[in-house]
């Protein structure tokens, strides 16, 4: 028993020891992505809180939310961890902790009663940001009224310039044999893009895979311009896979290649 109290005490003393005297504190958020529209009271709910931390002292920790279903608000609040180590103690910071660095980090709702929400948050700009979206009454009583691809990662570079036509690669595994695409529907929210990539059962079973097969499919989202997006892609069972990117301006290159 004293074994178990003195190696209890070691680590809680080793947890203790390598915080360094940190601290937590509430940041401030440039901005809350979620889809405005498009999701039902069937469907889980995600967002993605982004924003930028003033220096290398800060560390993502947890973010806080509340959900008021009845005034149909969301509270949200993002903390960090301040570093306590002798460096980040300094004034000024050592150069190499001083400049900005760039935090998001998604929130899970939930299944939420159909209406149209608010999203309060705190921002740098004002003590206090909206965002708005909307929980539309399901027509259905399945998970999703369409047959979503079942897509595990999306892939877009996290900065890209300025294009014409961006691309994804949307990856996964096809384990239900009848199953084959249908279309991809994509919606745009200004700083939102929702990808839902729809499959259909075969209409022919004698067509079924035999064994399960990659999932992997290049996807065209069309002209970009420069600003901070959130790519969102549906997957089956109510799931989506969340990708923040930003897209910059092409520099100048003065006529050469």
């Amino acid at each position: 028993m004293k074994a178990i109290l003195t190696l209890s005490l070691l680590f809680c003393c080793g947890l203790a020891s390598a915080d360094h005297g940190g601290h937590k504190t509430e940041v401030n958020i440039d901005r809350v992505f979620v889809s405005p529209s498009g999701y039902d009271d069937n469907d889980h709910v995600q967002m993605v809180v982004d924003g930028l931390f003033p220096n290398q002292c800060y560390q993502l920790a947890n973010t806080n939310f509340n959900v008021d279903e009845d005034k149909k608000i969301v509270s949200i609040g993002q903390m960090a961890r301040l570093k306590g180590t002798s460096d980040c103690k300094k004034t000024p910071l050592p150069e190499y902790l001083n400049y900005p660095t760039r935090f998001s980090s998604e929130i899970n709702l939930g299944v939420l009663a159909s209406g149209e929400y608010t999203v309060i948050y705190k921002s740098q700009k004002t003590q206090k940001s909206e965002r708005k979206f909307n929980v539309a009454k399901s027509k259905t009583e399945s998970t999703d009224e369409a047959i979503y691809a079942p897509v595990s990662d999306a892939f877009i570079p996290e900065m890209i310039y300025e294009t014409a036509n961006a691309e994804i690669v949307l990856t996964g595994v096809l384990d239900s044999l009848c199953l084959q695409w249908k279309q991809v529907d994509i919606e745009r929210f200004e700083d939102i893009i929702v990808v839902m990539p729809k499959m259909q059962l075969s209409a022919d079973p004698t067509q079924c895979r035999q064994t399960p097969e990659p999932l992997e499919k290049i996807i065209a989202l069309g002209a970009v311009k420069e600003g901070r997006y959130l790519l969102h892609v549906r997957s089956m069972s109510g799931k989506g896979i969340n990708r923040m990117f930003s897209v910059v301006k092409r520099p100048e290159t003065g006529g050469r290649l």
